[in-house]
């Protein structure tokens, strides 16, 4: 896409990514989910080993995804609000069990059921749920855990690796995604037409 049809295209995307703000993430059972027309499996592969080949820096650059997300106040008040992150240890020991759910993605077979990997996602995007519902009593209006909080997240633990080095592991965290049952910002290119401008003045 070119000219203005990259810009009309680019608007679309942005919208619905956008509106995702007022839309909660969906509970499932991902085990029921089918595998997407779009999932390629050699690329999802390569994901695994680039992930093998630099597991420091990749591992590193996760855990300040981590840091990152609370830069948005939602995502704060989302921890606080679930009181398993009120003190210093429980946030540290929540850094590190996440690090190491992400670990077992790579690692393992998400397709499988029986697989740590496959349960792992089963119990963060449980998880998201039943806070998102249980913030919604609150009344305030505010969609917590939204589609456009996980894209935030999203980007804040795989945005940096894609803008400033080589494309790491593009397809591995669309297909992570989708079973987390995220709007994704990978999906069809649309990181590759959302520059660095436009990244940083969106709103949070």
């Amino acid at each position: 896409m070119k000219g203005g049809k990259t810009e009309l295209w680019v608007n679309k995307r942005r919208k619905e990514l956008l509106d995702g703000n007022s839309v909660g993430t969906p509970g499932a059972d991902i085990a029921k989910l089918k595998v997407p027309s779009w999932y390629d499996e050699k690329k999802f592969n390569r994901t695994k080993e680039l992930y093998r080949d630099h597991f420091i820096a990749v591992n590193f650059e996760h855990f300040c995804g981590v840091l990152l997300c609370f830069y948005f106040p939602k995502t704060t008040k989302n921890f606080m609000f679930s009181g398993e992150c009120n003190t210093k240890n429980k946030l540290l020991h929540r850094y590190l069990t996440t690090i190491r759910y992400i670990q077992k993605w790579y690692e393992g077979d998400i397709w499988d059921v029986n697989d740590i990997a496959h349960r792992t996602l089963s119990i963060v995007r449980s998880m998201h749920t039943r806070v998102g519902n249980k913030m919604a009593a609150l009344n305030d209006g505010i969609v917590y855990i939204s589609q456009w909080d996980m894209v935030l997240n999203q980007w804040s633990f795989v945005g940096p690796i894609i803008l400033f080095q080589s494309l790491l592991g593009l397809h591995g965290w669309t297909t992570d995604d989708y079973l987390l049952g995220n709007y994704s910002f990978l999906a069809n290119n649309w990181l590759f037409t959302w520059n660095r401008r436009q990244v940083q003045s969106v709103p949070r």
